[in-house]
């Protein structure tokens, strides 16, 4: 018979069947025990030069599989079968599956760094439906950052920098809109002169009702004019409303 070193308590070259046996634990027993690890100790594998951890039941009460900070292990892998699933369960019901097909299933909200689906790019959105959106988005790197400040009901917006806006002195209230006033009466109702400057288009049904002001200078004497651009006959011009003539003394 060949002789080996005895390396532990109990070594057995070949297989160990175990099955109904009967453990008892303070107060706690059990009749279908197969193996137990006390708490702290660990279940390892050996290559005839190292020890590896397997199954741990740790001193905090977790169980580890597998060992940290080695080389001497490469991936864990859980294999359940052309139909099984794997399943976690948290507080008694079934949290999280990976079945058969590699579909993550989560009971609850997923808490993640990133998504990244095998293909897609970092332009790309990963959608619910698990397909990815080529189209292009306006970022806040596009615009130069967010916009931010505050402004009132009816207020016409004004930017005060280059990212902040609050309430200009235009408002508009049941499609009237008021420069200067809160509440127009008219369809513009300005709180203040406004200041007509000359136009010398061709008078025509779009500028109906334009106003116009101009004036010209003869020799010492300056006239002013005030012109409507008014329907005339078939057509439309310009019909002086106001002349003003001075001297230039």
């Amino acid at each position: 018979m060949a002789t080996k070193k005895i390396l532990s308590d109990i070594q057995v070259d070949g297989s160990i069947s175990s099955e109904g046996g009967s453990y008892t634990s303070g107060v706690d027993t059990k009749n279908d025990v197969g193996l137990v690890i006390k708490k702290g100790d660990r279940i390892y594998s050996d290559d005839g030069s190292y020890l590896r951890y397997i199954i741990s039941h740790k001193s905090d009460d977790d169980i580890e599989i597998g060992q940290a900070s080695t080389g001497l292990i490469r991936d864990i892998l859980i294999r359940p079968g052309t139909t099984g699933n794997i399943k976690f369960f948290g507080s008694g019901s079934e949290d999280v599956t990976i079945n058969s097909s590699g579909n993550l299933i989560a009971n609850g909200s997923i808490t993640a760094n990133s998504l990244i689906k095998d293909g897609g790019t970092s332009s790309e959105f990963l959608k619910a439906d698990g397909s990815v959106d080529s189209n292009t988005y306006l970022t806040s790197a596009a615009i130069g950052g967010f916009i931010d400040g505050s402004g009132s009901a009816g207020a016409i917006p004004k930017f005060t920098d280059s990212d902040t806006v609050e309430d200009s002195i235009i408002t508009e209230d049941s499609g009237k809109i008021g420069i200067d006033i809160a509440s127009p009466k008219a369809a513009l109702h300005v709180n203040g002169a406004v200041i007509i400057g000359n136009d010398t288009s061709t008078a025509s049904a779009d500028l109906a009702g334009a106003l116009r002001y101009w004036d010209e200078t003869d020799g010492g004497e300056i006239t002013s004019y005030v012109d409507m651009c008014m329907k005339s006959g078939c057509g439309y011009s310009w019909i002086n409303i106001v002349t003003n003539r001075t001297a230039c003394l």
